[in-house]
């Protein structure tokens, strides 16, 4: 376990580092609306910022055993899920989604940093919306599951989430990703 990894303070300043980066380098090409198209997806954005992310916790001294990937749905062997989700029925159905029959929902995280394992640690999850792409009921979704996933209670327990928005405008200005919300033990914390 890399330790200076389980202060948030200290999560949040490599994910701002990554972020800032990726908007000084990467923003105006990968957040432009596209004809009909959309632009770049999610996974193509989220790709990316796990480059700027890799970097970045290099950046601090984070040793090589961490790594940050993309749309990681293991839990070491098994798939991620996370349990004790009847309570959110509405919500995970108004997403498009569904319960498995034991009350649980797979998860694909869109970014995440950790330690291989099903031990973990897991030290930051992050889901990231395009503006283009923020529906309520995916907006919903998504801070349930940061809510779930870094809460002491459950399964996964990263010690930091967070919400990052994806301004994809015709501005070039304009366009960069945002850090919408930070969660740590099952709440919003900024």
């Amino acid at each position: 376990m890399y330790e200076p990894l389980n202060d948030p303070r200290e999560l949040r300043r490599v994910l701002e580092c990554a972020i800032g980066r990726f908007n000084a380098d990467d923003a105006k090409v990968l957040l432009r609306p596209g004809k009909n198209t959309g632009g770049p997806n999610e996974p193509a954005i989220g790709t990316q910022l796990v480059v700027r992310l890799v970097d970045s916790l290099r950046t601090f001294g984070v040793p090589n055993y961490v790594y940050a990937s993309g749309t990681y749905n293991r839990f070491g062997n098994d798939l991620k899920l996370i349990y004790r989700m009847e309570e959110y029925r509405r919500e995970i159905e108004a997403a498009g989604r569904e319960l498995r029959v034991d009350g649980s929902l797979s998860i694909y995280p869109d970014i995440i940093v950790h330690e291989f394992g099903s031990a973990g640690p897991n030290y930051l999850v992050i889901e990231l919306k395009k503006d283009s792409n923020a529906t309520d009921a995916l907006v919903r979704m998504d801070r349930i599951k940061l809510s779930c996933m870094t809460s002491n209670n459950r399964q996964l327990r990263y010690v930091l989430g967070a919400e990052i928005r994806a301004h994809d405008c015709a501005d070039e200005s304009d366009r960069k990703l945002e850090i919408r919300s930070v969660w740590r033990d099952g709440k919003e914390v900024a």
